[in-house]
């Protein structure tokens, strides 16, 4: 009977290592950092397009014909021309611009709006 018991014990372990997240499971997404969450929470993509509209709320780019894509703005948001950091007002429609941003709760949110200089040759974020 003890000999059955101790099989029977042995034959479960896997199963329960496997509930329990043993060594060769995948890492849940539980937002806790190096998670697959955590990753997609701090994702950045960038956009280049021209700047249609900007105000406190959001920016409108147009990326292509009949394509226009509006993302949020909050008071984290940065606002630069090159490297240097300006205020949102330098920006005006028609220019240039790239915006990155990240995915919070099913929305768009710009980390930072870039105005590409004129003279600049090099292809935009980069």
């Amino acid at each position: 009977m003890r000999t059955f018991v101790i099989l029977l014990l042995l034959s479960s372990l896997p199963v329960l290592a496997q509930r329990r997240g043993g060594t060769t499971s995948r890492p849940r997404a539980t937002g806790q950092p190096g998670s697959d969450l955590d990753i997609l929470n701090t994702a950045v993509a960038a956009f280049d397009g021209t700047l249609r509209s900007l105000d406190k709320k959001h920016v409108l780019i147009e990326m292509g014909e009949e394509q226009t894509l509006s993302i949020e703005i909050n008071k984290k948001t940065q606002f630069f021309r090159g490297a240097k950091a300006i205020s949102a007002s330098d920006f005006s429609a028609g220019a240039i611009v790239t915006v990155e941003a990240k995915k919070v709760a099913n929305q768009l949110i710009a980390v930072s709006v870039r105005l590409k200089d004129p003279g600049d040759s090099k292809p935009l974020g980069r």
